[in-house]
């Protein structure tokens, strides 16, 4: 496989260039195959699963933190594991699922769907609050700040 980046630029075959932009190739290729062959080898009711495990990794951190744009445009569902701070930073919120494995089988969660943080009484705060459509409310008494996000938790257990 050869990687052209531009009709009248030098190119490398793939296999010479550096891990990143051969992971980033697999990505390409799989949304190749989606657009061009899923309809013609699939049931319209197909869907494609994409399962990968850390995209991001042999990339610059810049490199990774445009990379969950690339793959939320691909059609289907999708799977990646990360331990990169870089790339979970661009995931939404209500995408990211937390799994762990225990004694008692495998279980995933969904991120709290409450926050609560001391937080000293500040008048900006109060303008923040306005601009969050909802989502954050103070308590002056307490002195918390409580941050509220739309999806429910997820607990489920797998074997």
């Amino acid at each position: 496989m050869i990687y052209k980046s531009e009709a009248n630029k030098p190119w490398l075959p793939l296999h010479k260039h550096g891990q990143g932009v051969q992971s980033l190739s697999v990505m390409f290729l799989f949304k190749a195959f989606i657009e061009h062959l899923l309809d013609e080898l699939y049931r319209p009711e197909s869907s494609p699963v994409l399962a990968i495990e850390e995209p991001e990794t042999h990339l610059h951190p810049q490199a990774a933190r445009t990379l969950w744009r690339h793959i939320s445009e691909l059609p289907g569902q999708k799977i990646a594991s990360t331990h990169s701070p870089y790339f979970l930073e661009h995931v939404p919120f209500r995408d990211i699922r937390i799994v762990r494995v225990g004694n008692n089988g495998t279980t995933v969660h969904s991120l709290p769907t409450e926050y609560r943080a001391s937080c000293p009484n500040l008048p900006s705060i109060f303008a923040v609050m306005a601009k969050s459509a909802g989502r954050l409310s103070y308590d002056g008494s307490l002195g918390q700040l409580w941050c509220i996000k739309f999806s429910a938790k997820i607990s489920t257990a797998i074997s």
